[in-house]
């Protein structure tokens, strides 16, 4: 019976300890507001992700983005590093794509490093740029 507790207890402290040591995973699909607009973006297993905003013009319209490319986190999960493959602006004026897109091919050859704080399981403080924003996992 003694040996019994002993093995019982032993399996919970190790359920628990290893518990405790998992690191948080960015898999999942995660949502956020900042001053650049609304974004969603899904990291997916395999190290790719897609982003869906609407980030505000000039004009006072809303612009409808869309990204994607691979992932690669570090350092415990507390950096990022985004690259981009796609980058599409559905219905965007024709104006306002010859302006954007020596931009956005420029950023397909950059590499987007970020700096993660895990403020939950499923809510993290994205900082990139000078700028912050708070995404919350919904998936």
């Amino acid at each position: 019976m003694r040996a019994r507790l002993g093995l019982l207890l032993f399996v919970v402290i190790a359920t628990v300890l290893v518990a405790c040591s998992a690191k948080p995973t960015f898999v999942g699909t995660w949502t956020g507001t900042s001053a650049n607009g609304a974004t969603t973006i899904t990291f997916n297993a395999d190290g790719t992700y897609v982003q869906d905003a609407t980030i505000p013009l000039p004009t006072g319209q809303n612009q409808a983005l869309k990204v994607s490319g691979g992932y690669v986190a570090s350092e415990e999960n507390k950096k990022l590093s985004l690259s981009v493959t796609n980058i599409d602006m559905p219905g965007a004026p024709a104006a306002f794509l010859a302006f954007a897109k020596p931009l956005l091919e420029k950023q397909k050859k950059e590499k987007i490093e970020a700096t993660v704080e895990w403020l939950a399981t499923d809510e993290i403080k994205v900082a990139m740029a000078g700028q912050s924003t708070t995404l919350k996992r919904t998936k």
